[in-house]
């Protein structure tokens, strides 16, 4: 239902466009936004960002391809440009290049940094407990093989298990080889929906929160300056005029509301990942706030 929803969402907007600006429609000129859509929240920040900026550079064309591929398949093609032409990601080593143009605009608001353990359901009263990192790294936890949090838990300490499906990894919780599932707060309600609909057993973690600097930005190709010029803009206009906010608020507020994050014990980790080109302009979009930290 999910797919069919995004389909009709992305015709409806693509129809809009051309009947709105038909002198257009024929132009070399015309941008065509070639990207994977993920999540919904992404998808509409972007489509907030051209729509504010059509005055300026005209309008453009979703192109959406709807093929699951591999994060790096993924950066391989933006670099090319062909297929892929933009991405929201984390700013992290291997995903920051040259080839590769990052809008400097944090797009996350800093939820992507925080990581909220899927733990069984009865567990709870363990993590009650833990009132120090060394009790914390005690816990085995459970990620999907080639996630680039597994490097980043490692280097923090803990024992990390991995597995190639999410059956398997609820299935690796469940039977107790591992002790918590640790996801992004922006995405735990995705993953619940997606992958453990259904599936008794599983609860959320209430009391604590990891957290380590994992800013998205879009990349763009760089055979595409326009678009990353063009994104930018009307990105730092959306944030001015408060879009940015409604934005997040509408697809995110409910969940930050049900997390209680500021409520929790939080753990700074290191991110040593975390690239050195990552832009530093509009910093209270991804840096952590003053928080309870034990």
């Amino acid at each position: 239902m999910k797919k069919y929803k995004l389909i009709f969402y992305l015709f409806l907007h693509l129809l809009i466009l051309i009947v709105s600006a038909p002198s257009y429609a024929y132009s070399q000129d015309l941008l065509y936004v070639r990207y994977i859509p993920s999540y919904l929240y992404y998808q509409d920040l972007m489509v907030a960002a051209l729509d504010t900026t059509v005055g300026e550079y005209g309008p453009y064309v979703l192109a959406p391809d709807t093929d699951a591929f591999p994060t790096l398949r993924v950066l391989r093609e933006v670099e090319r440009g062909k297929l892929i032409n933009v991405f929201a990601g984390p700013a992290l080593t291997d995903i920051v290049t040259s080839e590769i143009i990052t809008v400097p605009i944090p797009i996350s608001k800093g939820m992507s940094s925080y990581r909220i353990m899927i733990i069984r359901d009865g567990d709870q009263a363990r993590f009650d407990t833990i009132n120090t990192f060394e009790a914390l790294k005690e816990v085995v936890l459970g990620q999907m093989y080639g996630w680039k949090d597994v490097k980043i838990y490692r280097e923090n300490g803990f024992t990390v298990m991995d597995t190639q499906s999410f059956d398997s990894l609820i299935a690796m919780l469940l039977m107790g080889r591992i002790d918590g599932i640790p996801i992004g707060a922006d995405l735990i309600d995705y993953f619940l929906e997606d992958y453990a609909e259904g599936i008794s057993g599983l609860a959320i973690e209430r009391e604590l929160v990891m957290h380590y600097p994992f800013p998205y930005f879009f990349f763009v190709s760089e055979n595409e300056p326009v678009l990353a010029e063009r994104l930018q803009l009307g990105l730092e206009s959306i944030y001015a005029s408060g879009e940015m906010d409604e934005v997040f608020r509408r697809h995110r507020q409910k969940t930050l509301n049900k997390l209680q994050l500021s409520q929790r014990r939080v753990y700074l980790l290191n991110n040593p990942y975390l690239s050195k080109r990552v832009p530093l302009q509009h910093q209270e979009l991804w840096q952590a706030p003053s928080l309870n930290v034990p």
